[in-house]
């Protein structure tokens, strides 16, 4: 029932899988590809805790019923993550956030339809949050997302792969020497790319709390 939410930028479950937390492994990473030693030390060190890791959004989520008459609320958050099948892949999603922008964020729901276009248009996600915003790029300057776009204002990719070539997610692989050595490629490039924007988003957001004094 509340407003806003804090949501984690990247995640580790499509790629990695869930972490066993009696052992600090992964079922994808560890259990599905085999990989032991090679890419732990990237992963302990990958800055995934720090603030430059959270973003604030709107939590207004609307209703659906699926065909079984089952009722469920998708956020923005959970769409991104599940129903969208973006596997949380946080590029693809400025993408499309982009697009709605683009396109004007709509000033009417249509009712059970999970759509991003959809859930930006609540009332109470654009009073509150998007309409505070004339443009993407007003968006991007606020969140402090600004090393997430390219100098001609193209979204980063995070891996050497079309965007339609996402998402990739660590289940739906068959097993190859091949596939293994591009899945550790794969997992080597996001923890790289990924460190880095959090790094320095980290930061800028220190730096601007301290000039607000804090």
């Amino acid at each position: 029932g509340k407003a806003f939410r804090g949501d984690t930028i990247h995640t580790s479950g499509a790629l990695f899988g869930q972490k066993h937390e009696d052992t600090g492994k992964y079922e994808g990473l560890h259990d599905r590809f085999g990989i032991q030693d090679r890419l732990q030390r990237l992963i302990d060190d990958w800055p995934i805790s720090r603030i430059g890791n959270m973003l604030l959004l709107p939590s207004k989520s609307i209703e659906i019923t699926n065909a079984n008459g089952k009722k469920s609320h998708v956020t923005i958050n959970t769409f991104r993550g599940f129903q969208s099948g973006w596997h949380d892949y946080f590029d693809i999603f400025l993408e499309n956030i982009r697009k709605v922008f683009d396109d004007g964020i709509p000033t009417y729901t249509i009712e059970n339809e999970a759509t991003l276009h959809n859930i930006m248009s609540l009332e109470e996600n654009r009073s509150n949050y998007f309409n505070r915003f004339p443009s993407f790029e007003d968006w991007i300057q606020c969140m402090m997302l600004d090393n997430y776009l390219l100098e001609n204002g193209t979204v980063k990719k995070y891996f050497d792969l079309d965007f339609k070539q996402y998402p990739y997610h660590w289940k739906y692989r068959k097993i190859t020497d091949d596939r293994r050595n591009a899945y550790c490629n794969l997992v080597e490039q996001y923890i790289n790319n990924t460190s880095g924007l959090i790094i320095r988003r980290s930061e800028s957001i220190v730096e601007e709390l301290k000039r607000k004094g804090f």
